[in-house]
């Protein structure tokens, strides 16, 4: 799996590319724990470059949502395509984490 992760202001940002499934959601699990570990308090997963996610890729993004939480920060995600857009409202990511349309959006918001 291939991710790539920057800093914009006081956010880090984390942009996996492809798909996410039980294959590949260790270690995606893992490169979002070691951004975690950063200590920075923004993590924004910028999904534009996707394609597919599995439940197992919505239990990684759950999880990391709740550890960035028990360091009083906060897992945002943005640029969804509409078909992963589709699985988060469907699964009802949207009533747990914010989700932004553009990563300007999601910047601008905090």
């Amino acid at each position: 799996m291939d991710m790539d992760v920057e800093r914009d202001g006081s956010a880090l940002i984390a942009t996996p590319k492809g798909r996410i499934d039980g294959l590949n959601a260790g270690e995606f699990s893992d490169a979002l724990t070691a951004a975690i570990e950063t200590g920075d308090r923004l993590l924004l997963v910028d999904f534009s470059q996707m394609s597919y996610i599995s439940s197992a890729g919505l239990r990684v993004i759950l999880s990391q949502a709740k550890a960035m939480g028990a360091q009083e920060g906060k897992l945002d995600i943005c640029a969804p395509p509409e078909n992963i857009l589709e699985v988060l409202r469907i699964s009802g990511f949207d009533q747990i984490l914010s989700i932004h349309e553009t990563r300007a959006a999601a910047l601008a918001a905090h």
